[in-house]
């Protein structure tokens, strides 16, 4: 395989007509059981990932597919380590399967087990007919929308951490579910996606949207001792449901009362949708 390749590049100035490699070839469609359990037990010295035996997976080849048709100018969907994405901006597979672990199955606090998404996970984060290349691309931008945001949280250890950026995601989501004005953002991601100035509508919407909720996580995480466990906190599904939903409850009580402005409003006075 690859390190046999490696080796007889290596050493090519040596290499003369009388060189003989034993080769062995089996055919079967790479989609089989088979070609998993090849793969599976002739590379394991190599370090081979759950991920890598997802990569001709059907499901992870139609994303890739979506991906190139409707973003091929943009984004990169990559499904295999070593593919060259060229100038485009890289959305893995990998980060892809964070990003609806904590959108869509609400569970932020799993997403440092990466192992799980190409494993038991796979079909619950891609299986699903509502997984596809736009609703992927929203998470990106939301995730884009947090980052920029992170500068703002009062605790630093708190804000580098990578969870948080996933807990965030989440509680986007629950925002966003719990807003009738918006919920075709939930149902219909094709509508602020496709089109780039739209998206960006939306994106200084949630950054605004996003300044009100780092206000409130402040208020939060500012009450707990200076050094608490926050890689332990961001890993307590009963730690981030009770903080993420307070956080819920208090900007929608703002809406409600007419303090702030609903997310439709919002995506107005920033351009419209």
């Amino acid at each position: 395989g690859c390190q046999s390749l490696n080796a007889l590049f290596k050493g090519k100035h040596d290499l003369t007509d009388n060189l003989r490699v034993l080769t062995k070839f089996i055919k079967a469609s790479p989609a089989s059981p088979l070609a998993e359990k090849i793969t599976r037990f002739s590379n394991n010295q190599n370090g081979v990932k759950a991920r890598d035996f997802k990569s001709n997976n059907h499901i992870q080849i139609r994303l890739q597919n979506e991906f190139r048709e409707l973003y091929g100018t943009e984004f990169f969907f990559e499904i295999k380590r070593g593919e060259n994405p060229g100038a485009l901006a890289v959305v893995s597979n990998e980060l892809a399967g964070q990003y609806l672990m904590a959108w869509d199955l609400k569970q932020p606090w799993a997403t440092h087990r990466k192992y799980q998404i190409f494993e038991d996970r796979h079909s619950d984060l891609f299986g699903r007919p509502d997984v596809t290349a736009d609703r992927i691309v929203l998470c990106h931008v939301l995730a884009g929308c947090i980052d920029g945001h992170t500068d703002s949280i009062s605790n630093r250890l708190f804000a580098k951490y990578a969870l948080t950026r996933f807990f965030l995601i989440y509680v986007l989501r629950l925002l966003v579910e719990s807003d009738t004005s918006a919920t075709d953002i939930l149902s219909n991601p094709a509508k602020y996606m496709r089109d780039v100035g739209i998206r960006n509508t939306l994106a200084l919407a949630v950054k605004e949207l996003l300044s009100e909720v780092v206000t409130d996580l402040n208020a939060e995480i500012d009450q707990l001792e200076e050094d608490f466990d926050y890689r332990g906190r961001l890993r307590d599904e009963k730690w981030c449901n009770r903080l993420a939903h307070e956080i819920a409850a208090t900007h929608k009580k703002l809406v409600d009362r007419g303090r702030l402005d609903d997310i439709a409003s919002m995506i107005d006075r920033h351009g419209g949708a």
